[in-house]
């Protein structure tokens, strides 16, 4: 029976986790059909379209303009300073360009570091990774390994997040480490302290435990569903989560933002925080270019 990607990550995330059975279920759906619409068929080629060049015309006319431009460039002779302000200008012009480019990928990536002790993640993800690689070879699993990584990320986070609600000793911890406040529950957001070397609590507003929740379940939905996530790039493993162009971007943006540098991740040894802007090795070689 062909099973939805929805219950086969549910089935990897309850062979690796120790806190499955007491976590919420994921939603059974059916398969869904998919269709492809009949695109039509052009019954003949438009005039000039589909066509050889012919016997008369082997060759493209060239225009007197092109003509007259090559001519030009033939008998001038550009003198040194000219090729260097020209070749200045059009480095200077790649360089932007480059960082321009460098900004858009920084603008829909988000960077995650995973701690590696007891109460993080990676020893879950190992297993779960064991259990996917089973699970393939049986042939009882067809979403692919990165995939299923980042959705049982969130399926962790989800059951740990319900948890603590019940946890005292949990709740107690997090508190004394500021990342949480009680009556009602909100998650404290911090930001980066180069001088002390570590992290902080932030201006920003806490972010509700419900509202932390319903990120966490809305992330699962879409995107824990195909590849839509690119995966992976001591005491913490650094991943590279990147978003594609897909149907949820504006509801992915807005979740991601809400947890991005929130304590709410500390339940499972998470930290998120947008991609910065770094000059890229070509950008530099550029700018050397341009002394």
């Amino acid at each position: 029976m062909e099973t939805t990607p929805e219950q086969q990550l549910a089935t990897v995330w309850a062979l690796s986790s120790p806190i499955a059975s007491t976590a919420p279920n994921l939603p059974r759906q059916g398969p869904q059909s998919r269709q492809r619409t009949p695109v039509a068929q052009q019954s003949k080629f438009r005039k000039g379209v589909g066509k050889g060049a012919g016997k008369a015309m082997p060759y493209a006319k060239r225009t007197r303009e092109q003509e007259e431009e090559e001519e030009l460039w033939m008998d001038s002779e550009l003198d040194e300073a000219t090729i260097r302000r020209t070749l200045r200008t059009l480095i200077g012009a790649a360089a932007r360009h480059e960082q321009q480019l460098t900004s858009l990928e920084a603008d829909r990536s988000y960077v995650l570091f995973l701690e590696t002790g007891n109460h993080g993640m990676i020893n879950m993800l190992i297993q779960a990774s064991q259990a996917w690689h089973q699970q393939y070879e049986a042939g009882t699993v067809t979403t692919t390994l990165r995939a299923t990584l980042w959705g049982v990320l969130l399926l962790e986070w989800q059951a740990r997040l319900t948890k603590i609600e019940q946890d005292t000793q949990a709740l107690q911890t997090a508190e004394t480490a500021n990342w949480i406040l009680r009556t009602p529950l909100q998650w404290v957001y911090t930001e980066w302290n180069a001088e002390q070397k570590k992290a902080l609590p932030s201006s920003k507003d806490n972010l509700s435990h419900e509202q932390t929740k319903q990120a966490v379940a809305n992330l699962l939905r879409n995107t824990a569903k195909d590849a839509k996530c690119i995966g992976s790039k001591a005491d913490v493993v650094v991943m590279l989560l990147t978003l594609t162009i897909h149907q949820h971007a504006a509801e992915v943006y807005r979740d991601l933002d809400l947890l991005a540098n929130n304590c709410a991740g500390k339940v499972i040894g998470l930290r998120l925080r947008k991609e910065r802007v770094n000059k890229t090795s070509l950008a530099k070689e550029l700018e050397k270019l341009q002394l």
